[in-house]
């Protein structure tokens, strides 16, 4: 997946908004938004995440993060990223 997002938020590379569960899935290529971008799912509110991964470059200004953008509430397990990015300090979650 490639993408770019300018103007909008919760941005991901499989799941912009995420309110239910992501099972076993993955996401390669490079994610770019301005804000709340992630290389799995943008946003996270009350939603799972269990048994997934994440590769490429995520890049963003505001809550950046290689699996996940920005997660308000949620539970998540059994996870991985792969940081391919030449970001500083990068992290899981933004």
């Amino acid at each position: 997946m490639e993408g770019t997002d300018t103007e909008r938020g919760s941005i991901g590379g499989l799941v912009g908004f995420n309110k239910g569960s992501v099972d076993n899935s993955f996401a390669t290529g490079t994610v770019t938004a301005t804000i709340t971008v992630g290389g799995l799912v943008g946003t996270s509110d009350e939603g799972s995440v269990d048994n997934s991964f994440a590769t490429g470059a995520v890049k963003g200004t505001q809550h950046v993060g290689g699996l996940v953008g920005y997660v308000y509430s949620g539970t998540f397990s059994n996870l991985y990223w792969y940081d391919v990015s030449d970001v500083d300090d990068a992290t899981a979650c933004g």
